[in-house]
């Protein structure tokens, strides 16, 4: 029995020390209560940002036609030419439509001589009928043979002007400046007037369309600026102002489509640095908020009572904060807006504030704590 005791309080002298010692420790102004860092809690200007997939397209394609149907003689320009406004893109073979014209043209010559002496027939008519030599219905025959020979020629030379006109569509002029694409027909071709020969693509500037859902397109107004990035120049960023909202939801997906306008930069040697088809992404403020007190996400503890407590669309989380005497307080703390890792604070801590942001999930409310990191 003697020998167990010794054993017994030969185990429970390491506790007696290491207890006699924490009390010494403490007697002698030691390190005390739970370790944490700390930072002040400050206010700013915090903002919502949300992404959407963007693709870039044309912000017009216009294709080109012609109404003459013959063979092509030149079309100098290849897919993917820069082609300016006014510049000829095609010219068509216009020697039917010549034929045509000189053929009108001499009828209608002809006419004008049958027109000349309708005329003074009716003239010499009228002093006929006024003498009492013919009767009223032969001068009403001469009268109705000249309007239909005037009627005739204004016939003719209404033909005489659409073939003029369709000649001149021989040489396809580009209406827009713009990238050639598309294109249907090689010299030496029969041109289909019902079948493009080719369209141009307005590069500058690019269209953007986004689909958006109805909670974020209602942040969104015309004249807004929104950053577009895309995968073939990474790290940059461009800019597009909001052309159109549109004033309906798609039925189906229930999204609203919002119309961008994108200018295209060019680079040294005339380029456009972006292209219809080069997928992106459009990166929108939906939100803002200033002047509010914020705090980093990780000093939010999550807590079940809360969550249960909370409304809807209420977010609530547990915080510490370390009084002027080291003690930790427990604050309940409601949410608002997120901003990447900070939180927009509506109630429960204030600016200034010692906000533990290490070693708060073990912590309870009055507990004694030591700031190991950050400033009182």
């Amino acid at each position: 029995m003697r020998s167990s005791a010794l054993v017994l309080f030969a185990l429970a002298m390491p506790v007696l020390v290491a207890c006699s010692d924490s009390s010494a420790l403490q007697a002698a102004g030691g390190p005390v209560g739970t370790p944490v860092e700390v930072a002040a809690l400050f206010t700013a200007d915090l903002t919502r940002t949300v992404s959407y997939a963007a693709d870039l397209q044309a912000s017009a394609e216009v294709q080109l036609f012609t109404t003459v149907s013959d063979r092509v003689l030149a079309f100098p320009f290849e897919e993917g030419d820069f082609v300016q406004q006014g510049e000829r893109v095609a010219l068509i073979r216009r020697a039917t439509l010549d034929k045509g014209i000189e053929q009108l043209a001499a009828q209608i010559e002809g006419l004008d001589v049958q027109l000349a002496s309708q005329a003074q027939e009716l003239d010499r008519s009228a002093g006929l009928l006024e003498g009492g030599v013919i009767t009223q219905q032969i001068f009403d025959q001469a009268q109705s043979g000249y309007a239909a020979s005037q009627a005739q020629r204004r016939a003719l030379q209404a033909s005489l002007d659409q073939l003029a006109l369709n000649a001149g569509e021989a040489a396809v002029i580009a209406p827009v400046s713009g990238v050639l694409a598309h294109r249907s027909v090689d010299p030496g071709d029969r041109t289909n007037p019902s079948q493009a020969l080719g369209s141009i693509l307005v590069m500058d500037p690019l269209e953007v369309a986004l689909d958006l859902s109805e909670a974020d397109a209602r942040q969104v107004a015309v004249g807004d600026t929104v950053g577009i990035t895309v995968d073939a120049w990474p790290g940059r960023s461009f800019q597009a102002t909001v052309t159109r909202v549109y004033p309906y939801l798609d039925p189906v997906v229930r999204t609203k489509t919002v119309k961008l306008r994108l200018d295209n930069p060019q680079d040294d040697t005339g380029r456009y640095l972006l292209e219809p088809g080069m997928f992106g992404r459009a990166s929108l403020v939906v939100d803002q908020r200033d002047g509010v007190v914020v705090a980093p996400q990780q000093a939010l503890v999550l807590d079940s009572l809360l969550l249960a407590e909370a409304a809807p669309g209420q977010d609530l989380r547990r915080a510490y904060v370390v009084d002027g005497d080291g003690v930790a307080r427990e604050r309940r703390v409601e949410l608002g807006l997120r901003d990447g890792e900070r939180y927009e604070v509506r109630a429960g801590l204030e600016p200034g504030e010692q906000l533990v942001v290490r070693g708060q999930h073990r912590l309870r409310d009055g507990e004694l704590v030591r700031v190991v990191g950050g400033a009182l």
